[in-house]
């Protein structure tokens, strides 16, 4: 059996490499918990464009913002 043991009250954290981005996001602009980040990619095959771009959105009762 595979148990995952919260002993310091932090939550289950995501592992995953868009979970790393979004405690990244959170730590940076120093966001609580209840504020929504989204991570996710697009590919791109035009011309000029990067082949993967990485964007980020901020879902903040305040206000919505998105990076790239």
């Amino acid at each position: 059996m595979d148990f995952e043991f919260d002993l310091f009250g932090e939550g289950k954290k995501d592992r995953s490499l868009q979970g790393q981005i979004k405690e990244w996001v959170r730590a940076h602009f120093s966001l609580p918990e209840e504020v929504i980040i989204l991570v996710t990619e697009i590919m791109c095959d035009q011309p000029g464009c990067a082949p993967v771009e990485t964007l980020i959105a901020i879902l903040d009762p305040a206000g919505r913002k998105q990076y790239k």
